[in-house]
């Protein structure tokens, strides 16, 4: 999201390919043991979020507009109904924090497996990244003097610096792991 951890193993788009072609359950099992080392990121990043947000956070809800520049995707707060809520709930913020295992790909082979960890929930974003271009408003002064943030986002960043290092040598060992067992079945 906000800040970039990189753990760069030679051989890993080779060996996603090998596997993805000839071993497709092992291509699985790999998947799953980097989605899992992410969520050692995700776990520390849930147990930053609050019970409750800062007084005054009301019951937004938010819609997609078109912007009047011919922008697409601009954020309108509205007071009926709409599609999307920006109500703080704990739960629901903590359960927008995922893990997710991706890959770019050029011409049918992988280049990159990305593991990624992520808000997807429109409140957490908010919670997350408020004030991290404009800390000076009122509402982003509270939120910045209460719950920290400022500049980078408030729990993702402070679980990577944390937890990053776990979460390498996790992956580190998952893709090992994995190597190996291509090594000895061939």
């Amino acid at each position: 999201m906000v800040d970039n951890f990189r753990v760069d193993i030679t051989g890993a788009a080779e060996l996603a390919n090998r596997l993805r072609r000839f071993d497709a359950e092992m291509y699985k099992v790999l998947q799953k043991e980097l989605k899992l080392a992410g969520e050692i990121v995700a776990q520390d990043a849930r147990g930053r979020v609050p019970d409750e947000g800062l007084s005054g956070w009301g019951s937004w809800l938010s819609t997609r507009t078109s912007g009047s520049s011919g922008q697409r995707g601009s954020v309108k707060l509205v007071q009926a109904t709409a599609t999307r809520s920006l109500s703080f709930n704990s739960s629901a913020i903590k359960s927008g924090i995922k893990s997710k295992v991706s890959s770019r790909t050029r011409q049918g082979n992988k280049t990159s497996l990305n593991v990624t960890v992520g808000q997807s929930n429109p409140a957490g974003v908010v919670y997350e990244l408020a004030g991290t271009l404009t800390p000076d408003s009122v509402f982003n002064t509270n939120l910045i003097g209460k719950r920290g943030g400022g500049r980078v986002s408030r729990t993702l960043s402070a679980a990577l610096y944390s937890k990053g290092n776990a979460a390498g040598n996790a992956i580190e060992a998952a893709v090992q792991a994995a190597m190996d067992r291509v090594n000895t079945s061939d």
